[in-house]
């Protein structure tokens, strides 16, 4: 469950995040919980705190303290067991340093604070980003909706630097959804023009290793380890994919089977018309049913060796 800064109301604060009980106020008819208890179990997030004004987040300084909440109109101090997490766009510091955040409220968020770079230095997300909210657009659309990016298209995506992060990524996804109905791609001329004319660093070849294996990792998860699928989805080869596999993931060493183990050699000596004994070697495989191994008479029994 989230709520954002914005939809806070002035009036109507307390009551939205800490509920009221019945009669608390004129036209409170019934007893409701605030977000707070509603997410109980859960995770609460209290996002674009850079937009909280400092009333608003001393209210929260108690239960994010205590753990507790108390409804508009009531006396009893009701536990949350909600996992709370407060997101900004803004470094937490410098909003306090500006007097926007208190103090207070820094301090009992504490040392735990994950900084999550701007989407255009994590191109790499963009196209799992771009086709979760494709995924969504089609839900919501039906069969009109296109199914996947072209992979022009997808390297626009890629260009553009994003400086509204991904709730721009996702606007734009509904944009070209909306211009692509019917068809069965999102092109290029889908996509706004800014997105569209975007230049600068694009494409598979400008991605470096860790970046590639992330991508590929993506495309065969979405892909259920479909190769050709997977390489339409970055607009490459498939064998630019098998390439690459072959050059990051380790190959794995053969296990021994249980009907086919090491190799064997066996020395016999057999004597010829003449009479004069001689060595020669039989090489086979032990469990592999009866082999040479198993009934010759072994002078000499070693995998991968040889007796002269």
């Amino acid at each position: 469950m989230s709520v954002a800064g914005g939809e806070l109301v002035d009036s109507l604060f307390h009551n939205q995040l800490f509920g009221h009980e019945k009669g608390s106020y004129t036209g409170a008819t019934d007893q409701a919980p605030g977000v707070f208890e509603r997410a109980a179990g859960g995770t609460l997030l209290l996002d674009e705190l850079q937009h909280w004004s400092r009333d608003k987040q001393a209210a929260i300084l108690s239960p994010l303290q205590d753990a507790r909440v108390t409804r508009v109109g009531g006396r009893r101090a009701i536990p949350t067991t909600c996992r709370v997490i407060l997101a900004s766009t803004i470094e937490l510091e410098r909003l306090v340093q500006d007097e926007r955040l208190l103090p207070d409220l820094r301090y009992r968020i504490g040392e735990l604070v994950i900084e999550l770079p701007p989407l255009a230095q994590r191109r790499v997300d963009i196209p799992a980003l771009a086709y979760r909210a494709l995924d969504r657009e089609r839900d919501a659309g039906g069969a009109a909706t296109p199914v996947q990016f072209d992979p022009e298209a997808l390297e626009r995506l890629l260009a553009y630097e994003w400086p509204g992060n991904v709730r721009e990524l996702e606007r734009v996804v509904q944009y070209a959804v909306v211009r692509a109905t019917g068809h069965e791609r999102i092109d290029v001329k889908h996509l706004p023009v800014r997105v569209a004319t975007a230049q600068g660093r694009q494409g598979w070849t400008t991605l470096n290793g860790a970046e590639r294996n992330e991508m590929v990792t993506w495309a065969l998860s979405r892909s259920r380890g479909g190769r050709k699928v997977a390489a339409a989805l970055l607009g490459v080869h498939p064998n630019t994919i098998d390439n690459h596999r072959r050059r990051t993931v380790p190959s794995q060493p053969a296990m021994a089977s249980p009907l086919f183990e090491a190799p064997c050699v066996v020395t016999r000596e057999k004597s010829d018309n003449d009479g004069h004994k001689r060595q020669t070697k039989t090489t086979g495989a032990r469990g592999a049913g009866v082999s040479p191994c198993d009934t010759a008479p072994v002078r000499s029994l070693s995998p991968r060796s040889e007796t002269v």
